[in-house]
């Protein structure tokens, strides 16, 4: 529209678009300009307006504007504009108009409209139809069980919950590369010897933790505890919940006696055959989930302890020199209150050199403990 012409109600005069917009794909509102009337109008009977929907063009233009919404309403309908008085900013149509007029004078849909192919030998109309699909109906509200809590799970929530609301948690992930520490499990493996992972990583967490005394603590009542014996929990996956039975002097027993201790303390704590005494207590806990799949993740420290070492499951990765290696992720969340980052840093900087070297590891009970430096 041209500076100072003249312009009609209703006519359509700019159009807003948001910066960065395509202009071509901007939807340009249907204008209708209304006619002009040249004598008295017509008092319109009730019936005669029901009787006149059928078809659009019997209602002249009525200048309303709307948007594409109401247009195809409009057409499913065979409604005009015209006969539907809108209620919208001046001279606008809305949506909401067309359905109370549709449900006020119980307007029924029109057939869809036929066209006749071109030449010679066509024989009769061909109905043209959309078929759009409607998603299925639903009954009535989506259904559900009540699921009861058993007593261990609910003190296991509980204590969780404690967990993770009252200790300021932190956290710290190292790789660590494991191709030697498999290459020891087939050497033994070939001796009848038959150890996992997990294993290996209960008595490297033993011997990392003599060489870091302060990671090996309670905190209770606001004091941390240094505790001189040192029971590795292992967290062990029940029908019932999670449970952490005990491998208790971790650093005097060896390989084949920690996978002993370990098979045996899950199968009883699977048939809920523990005793207290086997799962209530421990210094530091690891939990393992390398067997399910899971890259990496972190644990919930479990109270008094003061850290939990969380373990993935191998991976196969290129390193520098592009050739393959088997790098195993572990992530130790420990009490802010109790364990400095440093501290934290040295133990996982221990544990890696001890379980990437591992061969030491398998040295027969009463052995000395190794001495890993960072």
């Amino acid at each position: 529209v041209e500076e100072g012409s003249e312009v009609e109600v209703g006519q359509l005069i700019a159009i807003t678009i948001e910066r960065g917009m395509d202009r071509g794909s901007v939807v340009i509102p249907t204008v209708t300009k209304a006619p002009v009337e040249t004598g008295p109008r017509e008092s319109t009977d009730p019936s005669q307006i029901t009787a006149a929907v059928g078809t659009s063009d019997e209602t002249p233009p009525s200048g309303q504007v709307y948007g594409l919404a109401v247009k195809r309403l409009l057409e499913e309908y065979g409604l005009s504009s015209g006969s539907i008085k809108g209620t919208g900013r001046p001279n606008r149509l809305l949506k909401s108009d067309v359905l109370t007029y549709i449900q006020t004078n119980n307007v029924q849909k029109v057939a869809p409209k036929t066209i006749s192919t071109g030449g010679s030998e066509s024989t009769g109309p061909v109905s043209v139809t959309k078929t759009r699909v409607l998603a299925p109906s639903k009954s009535g509200p989506s259904t559900y069980k009540d699921v009861e809590i058993s007593t261990i799970r609910a003190v296991i929530a509980k204590r969780l919950g404690e967990s993770k609301s009252n200790i300021p948690h932190s956290y710290a992930t190292v790789d660590i590369k494991v191709d030697n520490l498999n290459d020891v499990r087939e050497t033994l493996k070939a001796q009848g010897i038959k150890v996992s992972v997990n294993d290996f990583v209960t008595k490297g967490v033993a011997h990392a933790l003599l060489q870091c005394p302060d990671i090996n603590s309670l905190y209770a009542n606001g004091q941390t505890m240094r505790m001189e014996n040192i029971d590795v929990s292992v967290a062990v996956s029940t029908p019932s919940g999670l449970i952490t039975p005990i491998v208790f002097n971790a650093v005097g027993k060896s390989l084949s006696e920690i996978s002993n201790d370990v098979r045996m303390l899950a199968g009883k704590a699977r048939e809920g055959k523990l005793k207290p005494n086997e799962f209530q207590g421990g210094t530091f806990t690891i939990s393992n989930l390398g067997m399910f799949g899971i890259k990496e993740f972190s644990a919930i420290i479990n109270p008094p302890q003061t850290a939990i070492l969380a373990v993935g499951g191998g991976r196969h990765v290129l390193d520098a020199s592009l050739k393959k290696t088997s790098l195993m992720s572990a992530t130790l969340s420990f009490d802010s209150r109790a364990i400095d980052e440093d501290q934290a840093a040295n133990f996982l900087s221990i544990l890696k050199a001890i379980l990437e070297d591992p061969a030491a590891l398998t040295v027969g009970r009463g052995q000395q403990a190794m001495r890993h430096r960072r």
